[in-house]
C-alpha cells in the first residue's frame, strides 16, 4: 500500500508485537505521516471510532485492511465499516471462527 501512495496505520492489540512493528518501522526510514502504528484493542466502541476519525483528518478516506482477523475482529471491522462515514472500503482475511463469541454465522443465507 505504501508503494501505491497510500498512508498506512497499523493497529495491533498485542503490545509486544506493536513494539516490534515500531522497531521495524524505524529501520525502514519511512515518514511517520505515511506509516503510523497504534496499540489498540479494535472494537465497536468510542475509543476505536475516535482513532478511526483521527485517521481520516484532513478528509482522508480510510480503507480497513485486516490480515488474520481472529475471532470477533472480523465482525468488529465489518460493523465499523458500516457505521463510519470515513471508512470507504475494507479488505478482511478472517480466521479462527472457533474463537468467535456466538456470532457465527453472520447471516441466515450462509
Amino acid at each position: 500500500l505504501l508503494q501505491r501512495g497510500f498512508n498506512v496505520i497499523g493497529i495491533e492489540s498485542n503490545n509486544s508485537i506493536h513494539k516490534g512493528a515500531m522497531e521495524r518501522h524505524k529501520k525502514m526510514n519511512i515518514d511517520e505521516e505515511r506509516l503510523r502504528h497504534i496499540n489498540l484493542i479494535f472494537g465497536c466502541d468510542l475509543e476505536t471510532f475516535s482513532v478511526l476519525d483521527s485517521c481520516s483528518d484532513g478528509g482522508r478516506r480510510v480503507c480497513l485492511v485486516a490480515l488474520h482477523a481472529c475471532g470477533d475482529l472480523t465482525n468488529h471491522i465489518i460493523n465499523a465499516f458500516l457505521q463510519s462515514q470515513n471508512i470507504r472500503c475494507m479488505a478482511v482475511v478472517s480466521c479462527c471462527y472457533h474463537k468467535m463469541l456466538g456470532t457465527f454465522p453472520l447471516s441466515q443465507e450462509l
